[in-house]
């Protein structure tokens, strides 16, 4: 991803002396001003050349040396190379899954909470200009996260890929996802796609009453009571359960969930 490579020439062989100048070529083209040789790059055996700011694409680097004189040797052998610097694309997140728990699917969007430490990310490529090779990365906000994907041949003919970040603690993320491609260009990030990780259960609540309201006897049960009342309010302690807004309260008769509420 550098348009303006360092390229070092070796001198051993070419009979070269203080004076001479050496010109840097991509093909038989000239790159740059040809830079004249100092008693020190004799002694070195060697000179660091700058090509200057080079085009995207492939490039074929050779050297010559011409002496004071106008000679010019041949050119040298061709260190092939290829200039991008170009970063790939954002890409699309069309879906995110939660697959943990009884709730589950498409559903880890908008200020979603869920139980999955690990969701799966669907990443749209087109667009991206992405390759095999390249890396998936996932930030918190601007915080890296260790976990990389590489994509592969598979990934990229498919148009998309299934990416995980990796285990991630209980709390808040705002996630964004980018493609740095092989030679460290870094592209857009999507995002952020905001929600809660929340994998800790809530703790078990206590039945403190159960009220007949159906005539003619009615009020608080006590275990072991008759009832003519098919509809009882059951009332259930919070305390001590963790519970938020939003959590839902479901009640049982041994195993047959009876009712819930939110």
């Amino acid at each position: 991803d550098d348009s303006n490579l360092t390229v070092r020439v070796s001198l051993t062989g070419t009979n070269a002396v203080a004076g001479d100048s050496v010109q840097m070529q991509n093909g038989t083209t000239a790159l740059g001003t040809a830079v004249t040789l100092t008693a020190a790059h004799i002694t070195a055996g060697f000179v660091d050349i700058a090509t200057g700011t080079l085009a995207e694409g492939a490039v074929a680097l050779n050297a010559k040396v011409i002496d004071s004189a106008g000679n010019s040797s041949a050119a040298s052998a061709s260190t092939n190379v290829t200039v991008d610097t170009t970063a790939p694309g954002a890409p699309e997140v069309p879906a995110v899954f939660d697959d943990v728990g009884s709730v589950t699917g498409n559903r880890v969007f908008n200020s979603a909470i869920t139980d999955d430490n690990n969701p799966t990310f669907r990443l749209d490529l087109a667009g991206t200009g992405a390759m095999a090779g390249d890396k998936v990365q996932f930030l918190n906000g601007s915080s890296l996260l260790a976990t990389e994907v590489v994509l592969t041949a598979a990934d990229i003919a498919a148009g998309q890929v299934d990416v995980n970040p990796g285990s991630l603690a209980d709390g808040a993320y705002s996630m964004r996802i980018r493609i740095v491609d092989l030679v460290g260009n870094i592209g857009t990030a999507v995002g952020p796609i905001l929600f809660s990780v929340d994998t800790v259960a809530p703790s078990a609540p206590t039945i403190t009453s159960v009220t007949d309201d159906v005539a003619q006897i009615t009020g608080a049960l006590t275990a072991g009571g008759l009832t003519n009342d098919n509809n009882l309010t059951v009332r259930v302690s919070l305390t001590g359960t963790n519970a938020v807004a939003g959590d839902s309260v479901q009640l049982f008769n041994g195993t047959n969930s009876t009712g819930t509420a939110v």
